[in-house]
């Protein structure tokens, strides 16, 4: 049990970790396409762009060490909720407003697709594969810190996600993009919000998908470093140092390529 619960938690870090590099890519296309809307890179291309960085910034060596990444990770998070319900908003009252559509998809199947998939962004976001991790950093007792941390966690994300979905709902109906600012950018038309806004809202998520990505790898770090690591001498010596140096690097390039992968998948399949 306790070797598939390591699988489990691992498997859903990494996919995270997948996750929070494309969304990243993306996020710079959006960017380019607006600075250069006949530029000729390809979202592969930005993909490998952020796997570089993360690779760099992998190599921050513990958990411990991202304490004040994951305060950043909370301003941002509320930055980006603000201006996307902003924007959101600004875009469902403008004079460009798209048709609003709230009924469900006519085909059976969509509608149960649509329903297992909302299931797994609940989960996804009400679930935490690194909670192990936190309570092994507290000291004792940890339940009531435990409980204290949760709640300020579970808050953050009512706040942040549940007002971010209804006012994307809102202005785009059943027509809303996962990523809300493709939403708020149209291929066919003029931006429905302020460039600004979008501008900072895109620096933003994109800021908050690297620390994402950051802390979700530690477990898999972790894992491999028990293994790979020897505890009697020091973080930064050359028996400890270069391990996590090609063990990191190989994680995140693995990470990296499936992210790349992924829309070739998707298109594949459709």
């Amino acid at each position: 049990m306790f070797y598939f619960v390591i699988f489990i938690q691992t498997a859903i870090n990494t996919g995270v970790g997948i996750g929070a590099i494309l969304l990243a890519g993306e996020c710079l296309q959006i960017m380019y396409s607006n600075l250069s809307p006949s530029g000729s890179l390809k979202l592969y291309e930005f993909i490998a762009m952020v796997t570089v960085v993360m690779i760099a910034l992998s190599q921050i060596p513990t958990f411990h060490s991202l304490r004040h990444l994951n305060f950043a990770s909370i301003v941002l998070s509320l930055g980006y909720t603000f201006l996307v319900v902003g924007a959101c908003i600004h875009a469902g009252l403008s004079k460009n407003a798209p048709h609003k559509d709230y009924s469900l998809e006519s085909s059976s199947s969509s509608r149960v697709f649509s329903a297992f998939t909302s299931i797994s962004i609940i989960a996804a976001i009400f679930g935490n594969g690194i909670l192990p991790e936190i309570q092994a950093t507290l000291a004792p007792p940890a339940t009531g810190k435990m409980f204290k941390g949760l709640l300020m966690c579970y808050s953050v994300i009512l706040v942040t996600f549940y007002s971010a979905s209804v006012s994307g709902f809102w202005a785009f109906g059943n027509k809303s993009n996962s990523n809300i600012l493709k939403s708020l950018m149209p291929d066919d038309g003029p931006s429905l919000a302020p460039t600004i806004v979008i501008g900072l809202a895109v620096i933003f998520v994109l800021l908050q998908l690297l620390a994402i990505g950051l802390v979700y790898s530690q477990v898999a770090y972790e894992i491999m470093e028990k293994q790979s690591a020897d505890v009697n001498q020091g973080m930064f010596s050359k028996r400890n140092l270069i391990p996590r140096l090609i063990l990191r690097t190989l994680y995140v390039i693995f990470c990296g390529f499936m992210a790349a992968m992924l829309p070739f998948l998707v298109t594949s399949m459709v």
